[in-house]
């Protein structure tokens, strides 16, 4: 099995249906509530820029931020057609990962000694 490592700050490229267009103009409303009650000026709503194929772009965190609560079995879309498109760099560049590295395994096992220690 060939992986490739996926950064949450990776480019994402999709395009959006109608609900997801007002799923995304909407994504700033508590936001603007709590600057609104502080006397502060509101973030404008607004839609992300198109490309010329009708797609737009964003980073893989704000995007599952954005709609993770309203991508579901039995939900409207918010995207269409139903692929993202990751913006990688060339194949050539991609870390391809084998198996743990010892660096990362090692980390995660004082992570794990540090919860059994503090008792969580």
């Amino acid at each position: 099995m060939k992986r490739i490592r996926i950064n949450l700050n990776d480019k994402v490229k999709f395009r959006l249906t109608l609900w997801g267009k007002e799923v995304y103009s909407h994504r700033f409303d508590e936001v603007n509530e709590k600057l609104k009650d502080r006397g502060v000026q509101p973030i404008t709503p607004h839609l992300p820029k198109l490309d010329e194929d009708g797609y737009c772009s964003m980073q893989l965190w704000d995007f599952m931020n954005t709609f993770g609560r309203y991508i579901g079995m039995a939900l409207p879309n918010v995207v269409e057609p139903l692929d993202i498109i990751f913006e990688m760099k060339e194949e050539e560049d991609l870390p391809i990962i084998t198996e743990a590295s010892p660096a990362s395994l090692g980390i995660y096992e004082k992570e794990q000694e540090n919860e059994e220690v503090s008792g969580k």
